[in-house]
């Protein structure tokens, strides 16, 4: 089985927030903007510029990069027993697979979506 490997390395989020201002108008903008960190801002950013594209699924597409945060908070024991196990079980409903304990399930799924989250970004970055 692939052992799985994280490296959660965080964007530049002023610069993000600044490609956000951008894309926005003032009186469309989030009023919680300013706090939102690099998952959020990548988010809101598809959001805008899928809107010429019909049928794109952004929360579903957004999904790996919430999960490599769930398995962060995991891994560094950052959780209680109580939200250790809500975790595992969004981890689990998120990715379709059957258990947590199914790491390779977890694994290939949360490649898959990786690739289709990358694909989007590249196409969307044109």
């Amino acid at each position: 089985m692939p052992t799985i490997r994280f490296l959660l390395k965080g964007f530049n989020v002023s610069e993000m927030r600044k490609l956000y201002e951008l894309l926005y108008d003032s009186s469309e903008r989030n009023a919680k903007y300013t706090s939102w960190q690099s998952i959020k801002l990548i988010e809101a950013i598809l959001v805008k510029l899928s809107l010429s594209v019909d049928n794109i699924d952004i929360a579903s597409v957004m999904s790996p990069l919430y999960i490599l945060r769930d398995y962060s908070l995991l891994l560094d024991h950052l959780l209680s027993a109580e939200k250790i196990s809500d975790t595992k079980q969004h981890i689990v409903s998120t990715l379709g697979v059957q258990s947590f304990n199914d790491q390779e399930a977890i694994y290939n799924e949360e490649i898959k979506r990786l690739n289709t989250l990358f694909n989007y970004l590249g196409v969307l970055s044109k």
